[in-house]
């Protein structure tokens, strides 16, 4: 039952009492404000009048390690068309992390909170052209968390289109060719869609493509 006195810097100090072999056991609670870094922790006890301490020991201070998963309702969406985004933040223990998160593609970076839970979701509505965009979520942490980033992901902006087709003679002997005309628009706008090949079939079978 002697009282041990266990200090950690100039931040935590708690006592204890030994059990019947001397022994103690104390758990030292690291405040979510605590300097990162080496840590010196010490004991001590009076015993008949005179102070003894421990041997110093050091325990290093680390940031929280963190996760930030990333999912989106679709992969293929027309120009003007909004998509959702979702996923959630969290720490290696699975607790979920209320922070603000970043949203980036194609030149727009999108900023938004997580919920207590670390879930966040938000609907991406800009104007896009058509392409391929890869896309990802951010967290940049200036305190006790690690920063992060989510998986990348590719959202598909399609074009609703029309194609016409001509052909010309509409009537041939076997051996002779025909040629095959037509157009690609957009039917958003009515504008040509170039660099885009087209496959001409015949009875189901390929036939060309240019």
């Amino acid at each position: 039952n002697q009282t041990i006195t266990v200090q950690e810097g100039n931040h935590t100090q708690k006592t204890t009492l030994t059990d019947g072999k001397g022994r103690y056991t104390m758990a030292l609670p690291i405040s979510l404000v605590h300097p990162l870094g080496k840590a010196p922790i010490i004991a001590s006890t009076m015993y008949n009048h005179t102070m003894y301490l421990s041997d110093t020991v050091f325990v290093n201070i680390q940031k929280i390690p963190t996760s930030l998963t990333f999912f989106t309702n679709a992969t293929h969406v027309y120009v003007n068309e909004s998509f959702h985004i979702f996923g959630r933040l969290f720490d290696y223990k699975n607790r979920g992390i209320h922070a603000t998160v970043s949203f980036h593609i194609a030149g727009y970076n999108r900023s938004f909170e997580t919920d207590e839970t670390g879930n966040f979701s938000a609907v991406f509505n800009e104007t896009l052209p058509f392409g391929v965009y890869p896309m990802f979520v951010a967290f940049i942490s200036e305190n006790i968390y690690t920063s992060c980033e989510s998986r990348r992901l590719a959202i598909h902006v399609d074009t609703p289109t029309s194609l016409t087709l001509f052909a010309s003679p509409a009537r041939m002997s076997v051996g002779e060719t025909v040629l095959c005309t037509g157009q690609l628009k957009s039917l958003i706008d009515g504008s040509p869609v170039p660099q885009r090949t087209i496959e001409v079939m015949l009875n189901k079978k390929q036939v060309g493509s240019g």
